[in-house]
């Protein structure tokens, strides 16, 4: 039972993560998440919790190269514009 509560306070804290990081980055229509999820992940995604746990980590892994990068707004955009 613990490690099932402990699996719920890590997926929370990767979705709190990854909103933060969206948020700072200017990324607030659903839309545009979603398409950023799917450029990542490079498969469609209907929600945040379609996501894995793996693919959250890989999601604030991308963005955080990106900033690190100097290349975030670029990648957004790119990611955004893709179809």
């Amino acid at each position: 039972m613990n490690d099932l509560l402990d699996q719920d306070h890590r997926r929370a804290y990767l979705m709190r993560r990854l909103f933060a990081m969206l948020r700072d980055a200017g990324v607030s229509k659903r839309d545009d998440r979603l398409r950023l999820y799917r450029f990542v992940t490079c498969h469609p995604v209907g929600s945040t919790d379609d996501l894995t746990d793996i693919e959250l980590e890989s999601l604030i892994q991308a963005l955080r190269g990106w900033q690190s990068s100097g290349r975030l707004v670029e990648a957004i955009r790119s990611a955004t514009e893709a179809e």
